[in-house]
């Protein structure tokens, strides 16, 4: 007899457990995106703005708002707001309001490369980085022969520079006379 008690009780469970699982399911397909939320993680968040990322979200996928929820491929979506040069690191979910949140990095310069062809950020990273359009960075201007291998020494230089609060206030250029020749200013 109890045997067949313990039978019917965990049948009834599965049952229970299936039709859950299905409801959830049918819920989760009819949820759409209501808000989508930007984000900026970090301190200087000054290079790209709440609305060019939204313009870049319009532009690649028309309005997300509404959208259901199965349709959006998070992934893509991280993929292109991080081909923006602008950003370090983005991160895209889905919260269970049906929030839509975007999370930005931005890259960080931390010195500018001005040459007789062409001008651009060098950031935390030793990567190039363009100039932005929406803000200026007070940072260390480097001249002189620039190219990939005095570079990788001015990115060390500049590492050192912003780990020393001395250095930081009084280190306004970095002119490369010769490949092993760096004058501070």
């Amino acid at each position: 007899m109890k045997r067949k008690t313990a039978f019917w009780e965990l049948g009834l469970l599965a049952v229970i457990v299936l039709g859950l699982y299905g409801f959830a399911g049918h819920r989760y397909q009819l949820r759409v995106v209501e808000d989508i939320e930007v984000k900026f993680l970090g301190d200087n968040n000054l290079y790209i703005t709440e609305d060019a990322v939204d313009k870049l979200l319009i532009q690649n996928h028309g309005s997300l708002r509404n959208l259901p929820v199965d349709q959006i491929v998070l992934n893509t979506i991280e993929e292109e707001i991080n081909a923006n040069p602008m950003v370090d690191n983005a991160q895209v979910f889905l919260t269970h309001t049906g929030s839509m949140v975007v999370q930005v990095r931005q890259r960080q310069p931390i010195g500018r490369v001005q040459t007789l062809v062409e001008s651009f950020y060098l950031d935390q990273s030793g990567q190039r980085m363009p100039l932005s359009e929406q803000f200026t960075a007070r940072v260390p201007l480097i001249t002189g022969k620039v190219n990939k291998a005095t570079l990788v020494a001015v990115h060390r230089i500049l590492t050192e520079v912003q780990t020393d609060s001395f250095l930081m206030k009084n280190v306004i250029g970095i002119h490369i006379a010769e490949e092993d020749d760096y004058r501070l200013s």
